[in-house]
C-alpha cells in the first residue's frame, strides 16, 4: 500500500506497477530483486483516489481517514491476502485508522510489513541512504518469501 494514486495513473487511468513515473520503476526494481512478480500484487493506496489538488503531495489525516474506511470493506474480499507491505508514512497512518476503526484488524490472519515509500530512501548522508534501501530491500525480501512460502 502507498500514499494515493500519482500523476501517472492519470496518463493510464490504470493502478500499476508497470506505469511510467519514478515510483512504479523502484517498485519494479525491487520486484525484480526479490522476485515477486505483478501476479503476486495488489497495488493499493491509502487513499485510492486521485487528487485534484496540487501540493506537497501529502494526504491530511481526514482524508487518509476517508481511504481507511474503504480499505476495511476491500480487506475482507480480499480472502487469499497473506502480507500487507505498509510502503511510507501516510500507508503506516491509514493502517493505524484500519485498526482503529476495525479493532479486529488489529491481529489480522496476514503479516503486515511495514518501509519507506520507495522513493523515501534518501537520507541526510550517503550511509543513512544506503540503510534505508537495504531496510526497503530487506522488507520486499520478507513479502517475497511470504508469497512464495519461504
Amino acid at each position: 500500500m502507498l500514499r494515493d494514486p500519482g500523476k501517472a495513473t492519470r496518463k493510464t487511468d490504470v493502478l500499476c506497477t508497470n506505469n511510467p513515473d519514478p515510483t512504479s520503476r523502484r517498485q519494479r526494481q525491487l520486484m525484480a530483486a526479490t522476485g515477486l512478480t505483478v501476479r503476486d500484487l495488489c497495488p493499493w493506496n491509502a487513499y485510492p483516489f486521485a487528487q485534484d489538488k496540487e501540493g506537497d503531495g501529502k494526504l491530511s489525516p481526514d482524508v487518509i481517514a476517508r481511504g481507511a474506511v474503504i480499505l476495511t470493506d476491500v480487506l475482507p474480499l480480499m480472502t487469499d491476502l497473506k502480507v500487507l507491505l505498509l510502503q511510507g508514512n501516510e500507508a503506516k497512518w491509514a493502517w493505524a485508522m484500519v485498526q482503529a476503526f476495525r479493532p479486529r484488524y488489529a491481529r489480522p490472519p496476514f503479516e503486515v510489513v511495514t518501509t519507506f515509500h520507495p522513493l523515501g530512501t534518501r537520507g541526510r548522508t550517503p550511509r543513512e541512504t544506503d540503510d534505508k534501501k537495504a531496510q526497503q530491500l530487506a522488507a520486499w525480501k520478507r513479502v517475497a518469501d511470504i508469497v512464495h512460502g519461504r
